[in-house]
């Protein structure tokens, strides 16, 4: 069983938690739950940063895809 995620986590501890759950494909409801967050702020705050930080990647190009997943980046 996961232990109780701290109420204040930094952003680095936050990005870092996230990045080693999305060792595969995740939708944005399963990293909010994941890090007891909600939807909302992963989607406009935390993934945005991640992607830009090139941590992770999408699985669609289309933004707003209704199916839009995430995961690690791969080195290929």
């Amino acid at each position: 069983m996961m232990q109780a995620l701290p109420r204040k986590l930094s952003a680095e501890d936050m990005k870092d938690m996230i990045c080693l759950f999305c060792s595969e494909w995740r939708t944005v409801q399963e990293i909010a739950t994941h890090v007891l967050r909600t939807k909302s702020h992963i989607r406009n705050v935390v993934l945005p940063r991640l992607l830009e930080e090139g941590r992770l990647e999408q699985r669609f190009s289309a933004k707003r895809h209704p199916n839009q997943q995430y995961r690690v980046r791969r080195e290929e």
